[in-house]
């Protein structure tokens, strides 16, 4: 027969033995655990975005360009915006949406905001003069069509049909009387008597009286070109050309028109996250000379790709700039602020990833494993060192 043993329980304590620096190695694996456990932890719930680059094989048909700009020593009525494709053909027909803001000295708004047409910019002195040529031709003190004998006989303005026969109304004082006696409506635009008189009180006083915000949007089509900010051909208007010859008028112009400027907001596109756009908040100071200012915008169209699939499909841009000194007579051009834009073939993609939850899961089973592990051996080698010694104090007695 074979006899039956019972395992003593205290040979089931063998694989349980309580030491202290079992202890302090068991508390170490729990705090190097919840440490590598928690870096895990914040790793895979943190977006990363990676960036890749390619050239792109589509483009799109056009560009939406939004902008805030400040002229502090310009007027409103002396100053346009114009853009020209990559041949310089003015773009007036594109969908735009531009407003003007009077500001003070202080920078503060005036009024209410006016609604601004594309085009109708002077760029060089030649173009300045033929439209200074142009309306000289109907300012007030023009001389009658229908005269035999125009070089004897005084001259007499327009009244806009609202004057008797003969009538002649030379100053807006007269077209308004004229306007009054009829019961009509006086038009607050298109009046040259009126726009000349109003005007050259507002050439005179443009650097004294503020300046102007100018914002808005406008549609491109995709390639080059620029967008630019010069001298409104109505600004013609505003200027005396029976006083001053028209080198006296051209240095008028010059000191009217001061290019100093701030640069709010230049975007094309929506705002691409993380990234800000290089020339918002320039701010440029031109206090000796006149010129034309002018950045050169290199274009990359970029994607940009969210957890959830969305995409938002803009462009980021780099910038060189250049200042133009410009003088009468020099045939260099008028003064003005240009943005000359180009698209690159080069396309950029941003995509945000995730490691996800699968990753964390597997991560924590290698972490606690591996530290359980590793601190066991540890543990075990203090283990034999204790018991070496041990034993070697028991030989050493017996």
């Amino acid at each position: 027969m074979f006899k039956k043993f019972d395992i003593h329980p205290k040979t089931q304590e063998e694989y349980r033995i309580r030491t202290l620096h079992g202890a302090f190695v068991s508390i170490l694996a729990l705090i190097a655990a919840f440490m590598l456990f928690y870096s895990e932890l914040e790793y895979s719930l943190k977006t990363e975005v990676v960036d890749h680059l390619f050239i792109q094989s589509s483009h799109t048909q056009s560009l939406s360009i939004s902008f805030n700009v400040t002229f502090p020593r310009v007027a409103c009525p002396l100053i346009s915006v114009d853009v020209e494709d990559g041949a310089g053909n003015s773009q007036k027909e594109i969908a735009h949406d531009i407003f003007k803001h009077d500001l003070d000295l202080s920078g503060n708004y005036i009024g209410s905001k006016t609604k601004e047409e594309l085009g109708d910019t002077l760029e060089d002195e030649e173009e300045l003069k033929n439209h200074v040529a142009f309306s000289k031709k109907f300012i007030v003190h023009k001389k009658s069509e229908n005269s035999d004998d125009q070089d004897k006989k005084p001259t007499c303005g327009d009244c806009y049909g609202a004057g008797g026969d003969g009538q002649c109304c030379n100053t807006c004082s007269d077209v308004m009387l004229a306007y009054k006696k009829k019961g009509w409506h006086m038009p607050e635009k298109g009046i040259l008597q009126c726009d000349h008189e109003a005007g050259a009180e507002l050439l005179s006083e443009s650097t004294d009286k503020g300046g102007c915000n100018i914002y808005g949007t406008i549609k491109v089509p995709t390639g080059q070109g620029n967008l630019h900010f010069a001298m409104s051909s109505t600004a013609v208007h505003y200027f005396s050309f029976g006083v001053v010859g028209f080198n006296d008028f051209l240095r008028s112009v010059y000191q009217s028109f001061n290019i100093t400027h701030n640069v709010h907001e230049f975007a094309f596109g929506e705002q691409i996250p993380g990234l800000k756009n290089p020339l918002d908040g320039r701010a440029k100071r031109i206090d000796e000379g006149h010129g034309i200012y002018q950045y050169y915008l290199k274009l990359v169209p970029t994607t940009y790709r969210y957890l959830n699939g969305s995409e938002v499909n803009s462009n980021q841009f780099s910038v060189t700039e250049h200042m133009r000194q410009v003088s009468i007579g020099s045939q260099r051009g008028l003064p003005g602020v240009y943005f000359y834009y180009e698209v690159s073939a080069i396309q950029a993609k941003f995509e945000e990833r995730c490691p996800g939850h699968l990753r964390l899961l597997t991560s924590a089973c290698a972490i606690i494993g591996g530290i359980f592990t590793v601190l066991g051996l540890v543990d075990s080698t203090i283990s034999s060192l204790f018991l070496s010694k041990k034993g070697a104090k028991t030989y050493h007695k017996n």
